[in-house]
């Protein structure tokens, strides 16, 4: 395992895109920017934090077929395969991105476990979760049917993941915050995954990464940085597989590197990390492989693993369109 000190302000490079005027989509929306500054006078509330950790500077196209290890306790993998593409249009390289409207589409196709090859999923996400909640459908292939998926989200299962984590957990918090009351903690400095090019090289085969327990150190990176700390409690009255959520979102960057959520007795259950590296081709960073422990039943999940797959992660080619999601493309995906 590599551990560093923090790298000065600039080589922290999340600011590089900034510097040219790439501000991230809350900025935009709420007059955080001001004569080509960052205001950090107005800007003091912990939904504007958690929107520009939502939110941030990201891949506009993002395509990538990656698998997923779901290791038991024993060190027995059961694997999963997605193919997945994203297109973010607010974050279109050298466009002032849009804030009404879709904020971003999403498909992703079951390719492993057999029993559920063939499933597809996608849907859409607004600017406004209050008034447009995200939709999505489903395409079962034993029915040959798309059908909507009311309420896709939260809690319910991700595909592909033998149900090791939620869908609002995919890069460790995404979708409507509505359940949860959020209050930021503080600041604090920690060691954090970053620049994480080992973990993601083809060098490396499943067999030199995979361990019971945990993925082999020898092949983590870690930095010391400043990281928010963000505390969602759920809501009286609502539903959800944790009562409590703690998020870890870097001071530079605004991703969210790691996240602590609780289980419905107050008691530390899961905890997962997001290994981040730089993408030279879009001057910002890529989410790469999350990795989510389950410290009760001593498993973990290595997600979106790209090793093994030939080209790995696709970024920022333009290939799709909004036209590429929906319900009718996951029917033209099952002809």
């Amino acid at each position: 395992m590599s551990c560093v000190p923090t790298p000065g302000p600039m080589e922290a490079g999340a600011l590089f895109a900034r510097a040219r005027g790439d501000f991230s989509s809350y900025e935009r929306m709420t007059g955080l920017i001001h004569d080509g500054a960052f205001d950090l006078a107005v800007w003091n509330a912990w939904l504007e934090l958690l929107w520009n950790a939502t939110m941030p500077y990201r891949a506009w196209t993002e395509e990538l077929v990656s698998d997923n290890a779901y290791v038991l306790a024993d060190g027995k993998v059961n694997w999963g395969r997605v193919r997945s593409r994203n297109l973010a249009p607010g974050v279109e390289p050298g466009r002032k991105g849009r804030t009404t409207g879709n904020s971003s589409f999403y498909l992703n196709e079951t390719l492993l476990p057999e029993r559920d090859k063939g499933e597809v999923n996608t849907g859409t996400e607004f600017w406004n979760f209050a008034k447009e909640p995200r939709q999505s459908w489903r395409y079962d292939p034993g029915t040959r049917r798309v059908r909507q998926s009311p309420g896709y989200g939260f809690d319910m299962p991700f595909p592909g993941t033998g149900g090791s984590i939620a869908v609002d957990e995919v890069r460790l918090f995404n979708g409507s915050p509505e359940r949860f009351n959020w209050k930021i903690v503080g600041k604090k400095e920690l060691y954090v995954p970053y620049n994480a090019y080992r973990l993601h090289s083809e060098k490396l085969k499943y067999a030199d990464l995979i361990r019971p327990g945990h993925l082999n150190p020898d092949a983590l990176r870690y930095e010391l940085h400043r990281v928010w700390v963000v505390e969602g409690t759920l809501k009286d009255g609502y539903r959800h597989l944790y009562s409590k959520r703690t998020l870890y979102v870097d001071e530079d960057t605004w991703f969210m590197l790691m996240a602590d959520n609780y289980d419905s007795r107050g008691e530390l259950w899961r905890t997962s990390v997001v290994n981040y590296f730089y993408a030279y081709e879009m001057n910002t960073w890529q989410a790469g492989v999350g990795l989510y422990h389950d410290l009760n039943a001593g498993t973990y999940l290595a997600f979106n693993l790209v090793n093994e797959q030939p080209g790995a992660y696709k970024l920022n080619q333009g290939k799709f369109t909004e036209r590429d999601f929906g319900p009718e493309a996951a029917r033209r995906m099952g002809l």
